[in-house]
């Protein structure tokens, strides 16, 4: 699994207001939808990636952890991602110091997913 891939249980927008959502997507918000086992692959033209933002950072359960002159962190179980002045936003892995740009909420889905076993949703 790559982190840009589309899997099960990532948040996506939905911007087809004429596909009825019943068929692999489950509504979470006004705006964010849910990939379900149920998944009709006909509908991914009508889906698009949700930005991740401090905000989404803090719904998920990460806590500030430090606000630097360049730079702001957040971390959940040890993981640390730092939100820099400049819009990037980077994953640091704890296991393998790995350094990971994010731009996406599905690819902080699927890295977490990917190190923790469990659903950031």
């Amino acid at each position: 699994m790559e982190r840009g891939d589309l899997r099960i249980n990532n948040l996506y927008n939905f911007i087809d207001e004429f596909v009825f959502p019943d068929v692999g997507i489950r509504a979470l918000a006004e705006s964010d939808f849910l990939i379900t086992p149920e998944i009709s692959f006909n509908i991914i033209n009508c889906i698009e990636p949700i930005l991740l933002t401090k905000e989404r950072l803090l719904q998920f359960g990460f806590e500030e952890h430090g606000k630097f002159e360049e730079k702001e962190n957040f971390m959940k179980n040890y993981h640390v991602i730092s939100v820099y002045n400049d819009g990037k936003i980077q994953w640091l892995s704890n296991d393998a110091f790995d350094e990971v740009e994010l731009v996406y909420v599905h690819e902080l889905q699927n890295l977490y997913f990917a190190h923790e076993k469990m659903e950031l949703i």
